[in-house]
């Protein structure tokens, strides 16, 4: 566990590039350069993938039924830390450079960061296991595409994994 604080992460601002622009533009890369990002490009990035939109919790992509049973992990050079929407905070997790271990590619290192999203099924709206993980996947589809489309929008490489 890192001894670090919790990080407030800065509200995100209305700029780059058209919505339509971003879509027509967004194109997978694996060509990182490892370079830190900006802690306001962190902010806005995590705000636009999962991000709380009004004072009744709702988020920046749906979920099944409300739940909002998924959580984000950053990976940096740093460590690793949990995206708390709610606050729109980091908490750190671990204190280190893990990068390498969130793919089997080489790349994986190199990315400035690495997003990894889970989902809770103990928080999952009500059903079927299969059903839950069907819900808790198209979610993470969302939301995985309002990240690459942000990142797009702001001249940032991104590409989704399995």
């Amino acid at each position: 566990m890192m001894k670090q604080d919790r990080i407030a992460l800065t509200l995100p601002k209305e700029d780059g590039v058209t919505l339509y622009h971003a879509i027509q533009t967004r194109r997978s890369s694996r060509a990182f350069v490892d370079r830190p990002l900006e802690q306001r490009e962190i902010s806005e990035l995590l705000w636009a993938a999962y991000g709380v939109t009004d004072s009744e919790g709702r988020r920046t992509a749906p979920t099944a039924r409300g739940c909002n049973e998924l959580n984000i992990y950053l990976f940096t050079h740093e460590g690793v830390w949990k995206y708390e929407p709610l606050s729109h905070s980091l908490s750190p997790m671990l204190k280190g450079d893990h990068r390498k271990v969130t793919g089997l590619h080489d790349f994986v290192a190199l990315a400035s960061i690495n997003i990894v999203y889970t989902a809770d099924l103990t928080i999952a709206a009500e059903g079927p296991r299969e059903r839950q993980i069907a819900w808790a996947s198209i979610a993470v589809g969302a939301m995985s595409q309002n990240a690459s489309l942000w990142a797009n929008s702001h001249n940032l490489l991104a590409v989704v994994r399995g």
